[in-house]
């Protein structure tokens, strides 16, 4: 994060992966057992707990299998039995992500340079 923006950086090692992947990371390079085990919370919301378990109603690690499945095109009954979801469920988290997918592009610019053109 870079001037309080989620997405403004230098570098973002970490961006593409799941946050179960994080936590494994972070457990491998020694991240203390206390930070490992907080909850997923955006700590701007207030009463939201977990934000997954209080959005979703679904475990974080669960959600993480659910969106990979989504993100590899699988039909929303597979993901619900690989999963242990109801298929509403996933469709769920389906609509969530296609409405948020403007929040994981990158940002975009006008290309300028004919103007600069003599």
């Amino acid at each position: 994060m870079k001037f309080g923006v989620d997405d403004a950086a230098d570098l973002m090692p970490l961006k593409g992966l799941y946050r179960s992947q994080v936590l494994r990371i972070a457990e491998a390079v020694g991240v203390p057992a206390e930070v490992l085990a907080r909850t997923p919370n955006p700590e701007m919301l207030p009463g939201i707990e977990d934000k997954y378990l209080d959005i979703f109603g679904v475990p974080a690690p669960t959600v993480d299998l659910m969106l990979w499945g989504i993100e590899h095109h699988l039909p929303n009954v597979d993901i619900a039995h690989d999963t242990g979801v109801a298929p509403a469920k996933v469709a769920e988290v389906r609509e969530a992500m296609r409405v948020s997918a403007h929040m994981r592009q990158p940002s975009r610019q006008p290309d300028l340079t004919m103007l600069l053109r003599p």
